[in-house]
């Protein structure tokens, strides 16, 4: 019987998308007055019923716009002039020690750039989206930077970014 009643359901959910939104709407509202006239049947009002939701116990702050970094600016501003040396200065001491671990230095980040810059890749935009500074530890910075790099593709890449910030002000981390 329930078999019977489900089949020509399904096929018109899944033949028609309109039914398909309306059946959404239609189960949604049956079951929020569903859930009214349980409340009902169990003599709670809403504020008794809202008493089953979790509630939150930690502080809540409120939110604060946070300036972008220095160095979160100084090596986006660098990456569109196509600066090694901006971009280097940005890095705290730690980054910087890893990269050379690796043979990486200024030198050979702005022949990089170069390179990138005369095969037309460029950064065509960057969006601050906003930043998070805890009172202890380090703060994050996130950014939407659209960039244009015909070696891997010919339509612009938009691109997250989040940049982990030390307490001397350098960039301890790129993800």
């Amino acid at each position: 019987m329930v078999r019977a009643l489900l089949h020509p359901l399904i096929k018109v959910v899944v033949l028609h998308k309109i039914s398909a939104a309306v059946l959404t709407v239609l189960v949604l509202g049956f079951f929020t007055v569903g859930m009214g006239r349980l409340n009902s049947l169990w003599g709670m009002g809403s504020a008794q019923a809202s008493s089953f939701l979790p509630t939150t116990t930690a502080a809540s702050t409120p939110a604060t716009t946070v300036n972008p970094s220095t160095a979160t600016e100084q090596y986006l501003r660098g990456s569109q002039q196509f600066d090694a040396k901006m971009i280097w200065e940005s890095l705290g001491d730690d980054v910087r020690a890893t990269a050379q671990a690796r043979g990486e230095t200024a030198d050979t980040l702005q022949e990089r750039l170069d390179q990138t810059k005369a095969s037309g890749g460029r950064v065509e935009a960057v969006r601050y989206i906003g930043g998070f500074v805890p009172e202890r530890g380090d703060a994050m910075y996130f950014y939407v930077v659209t960039m244009l790099n015909p070696t891997v593709s010919t339509d612009t890449q938009n691109i997250f970014y989040v940049f982990t910030v030390g307490g001397d002000g350098k960039i301890k981390d790129i993800q």
